[in-house]
């Protein structure tokens, strides 16, 4: 962008009010015969505008040039978050070269999700901490602000939750019999107040077949494997027991 550099003369009715203008940093602001600058590079220059009548009285200005910032965006989109583990999430800026005056990652009412500091980490990058302290959804809203003020924003939902450590059974085998009702081996979950999604799932339905609760209905003699996993993590939890179906009690 351009701008003309106002100068006032002193007297105000000198005879000859022409001034030579000139850039110390050329490459980062140009400046014409009549006062008008022009940005070029990100940085700084001094302008000096010079009296032509021999005085030569001079006077300066900081011309300051920024990148304008157009869109930001957040480049991690994990939707969930577990509770009480830092997760680094990244975030970018356009163009790259942006002259960031500030950034923040602020999270909606009632917070879920906490957000530390976003840090540079590369041109037009940056990290910054989510943490998760209460369980469910959070706006967190990703606000970058350059030079001249002018703002824009992402905004990102992200779930929080509470994560499963482990699953286990009490036995590693257990039985039913053709003909039984539905039948429910119920594993340990740790911690109990977990708030992850569990997927049920048996190797052959043909045997056995198991419902979302982990109601196993027996088919046909054999055995099988039970198992049960979390959705949500990025590490998943699972569990197991073999199933074995055997004739019909009295047969």
């Amino acid at each position: 962008s351009t701008s003309t550099i106002g100068y006032t003369f002193i007297p105000s009715n000198a005879t000859d009010s022409s001034v030579s203008w000139a850039s110390s940093e050329q490459s980062k602001v140009s400046v014409t015969s009549g006062g008008v600058a022009k940005g070029l590079l990100v940085g700084q220059s001094t302008i000096t505008a010079t009296t032509k009548d021999g005085s030569e009285k001079s006077d300066t200005c900081e011309v300051t040039v920024y990148q304008p910032v157009t869109s930001c965006a957040w480049e991690t989109t994990t939707a969930t978050l577990p509770i009480g583990s830092p997760v680094e999430y990244s975030v970018s800026v356009t163009p790259t070269d942006t002259t960031v005056k500030s950034i923040s990652v602020v999270s909606g009412t009632p917070a879920k999700i906490t957000a530390g500091t976003p840090v540079l980490v590369s041109t037009g990058t940056y990290k910054v901490s989510l943490t998760g302290v209460a369980d469910g959804e959070s706006e967190l809203t990703l606000t970058i602000t350059d030079s001249a003020d002018k703002s824009v924003t992402a905004a990102q939902t992200i779930r929080a939750y509470k994560a499963v450590e482990s699953i286990s059974f009490a036995e590693s085998t257990y039985e039913i019999h053709v003909g039984d009702v539905a039948t429910k081996f119920s594993p340990t979950i740790t911690p109990s107040d977990n708030t992850e999604v569990l997927v049920w799932e048996s190797q052959y339905d043909d045997i056995a077949t198991v419902d979302n609760s982990g109601n196993v209905t027996p088919v046909s003699e054999g055995s099988t494997l039970i198992s049960v996993s979390t959705t949500i993590g990025a590490t998943k939890v699972t569990g197991s027991y073999t199933l074995t179906v055997s004739p019909t009690v009295g047969s």
